[in-house]
């Protein structure tokens, strides 16, 4: 059985500029008298005093007030890859293979200038740095020509290590003979969880894509347009609201094709980003908090409590210890 032992401290100090001393307030936060809880039980923190305005950080992940004093944690972070559906258009035994999908580790973003992206991405293949997931991609056989599937969650911690920054790739080679299918990926999200805690949730639109045509040196490689919409170029276009990221050739376009998509480097540890929680302003009087502790380990409670008077910010901080065992 996992229990919580708490340690109560409780502390004020004045920070920043044009605030007053924290005696005004009157603020003090007390536990309930039960003081042994089991993981996800509810802690129950008592206020008081009736101040303006109360942050909460919880000192979890994400929601650590002291998170720029302590050292960053790499262990325990797992990233999956979901995708609500894929649907592609025109797809025929020849040219169902056309579409791949990887991931890779220690790539830079693309530079936007050919002949240095070229060398970058010649030398990920040379080296196999490109681990393939396109075996995630059920096509079904025999081949549907216009078909949606669903897709089960990837996890990207299988791959690559979780604790220094990646890259998703979208390959598409296609030839100037070839029927040149439709593709679109709906709703792509990476998930972060830290210790089995869902974290972040990375959607398309922050996964700062861009493209290059390695057969088209000469005429636009990166496949520029005039910024519409959410557009990346003229085949590849990451659209909202439900994400879809949608690879489709103009109709003119009747070249050969050698496109890779390529997301900027993922870094999971930078993706989780501290945020306080505001429980309380000053239309409302609060008199407790509750709060539950998913995972064992210790953490430093902390609410911050703020009056505004006589254009003076009055602060007191309030820190809970928090120890959890196994």
């Amino acid at each position: 059985m996992v229990r919580i032992l708490l340690l109560v401290v409780i502390g004020s100090f004045l920070t920043g500029c044009a605030k007053d001393s924290a005696s005004y307030i009157d603020f003090d936060v007390k536990l309930n008298p039960q003081n042994v809880y089991k993981v996800g039980e509810d802690i129950t923190f008592d206020f008081i005093g009736n101040p303006d305005y109360i942050n909460f950080y919880s000192g979890e992940l994400g929601n650590n007030y002291y998170a720029d004093e302590m050292e960053l944690d790499k262990e325990g972070y797992k990233a999956t890859l979901t995708f609500d559906k894929i649907e592609w258009q025109r797809m025929t035994a020849t040219n169902k293979d056309l579409m791949k999908m990887y991931i890779i580790q220690d790539f830079d973003e693309l530079t936007m200038d050919f002949d240095t992206d070229q060398l970058a991405i010649s030398g990920a293949i040379a080296n196999a740095k490109l681990i393939d997931l396109s075996s995630h991609i059920v096509i079904p056989d025999p081949v549907v020509r216009n078909n949606v599937v669903s897709m089960e969650p990837i996890d990207l911690s299988a791959y690559v290590d979780m604790d220094e920054p990646f890259s998703l790739v979208f390959h598409a080679k296609h030839s100037n003979n070839a029927l040149k299918p439709t593709w679109i990926f709906f709703n792509i999200n990476v998930l972060v969880e830290k210790y089995g805690v869902l974290h972040n949730i990375l959607q398309g639109s922050d996964l700062g894509f861009a493209a290059i045509d390695l057969l088209n040196k000469d005429n636009d490689p990166y496949l520029s347009i005039p910024p519409s919409g959410t557009a990346i170029n003229s085949r590849w276009n990451l659209r909202v609201p439900n994400i879809e990221l949608k690879f489709q050739t103009a109709s003119t376009d009747t070249g050969n094709e050698d496109d890779y998509l390529i997301s900027k480097p993922i870094n999971l540890v930078s993706s989780v980003q501290n945020k306080v929680v505001p429980i309380k302003d000053v239309r409302e009087k609060l008199t407790s908090f509750t709060h539950r502790y998913r995972t064992p380990g210790t953490y430093r409670v902390v609410f911050i409590a703020r009056d505004f008077s006589d254009g003076k910010i009055y602060e007191k901080v309030a820190n809970v210890d928090l120890v959890i065992e196994e």
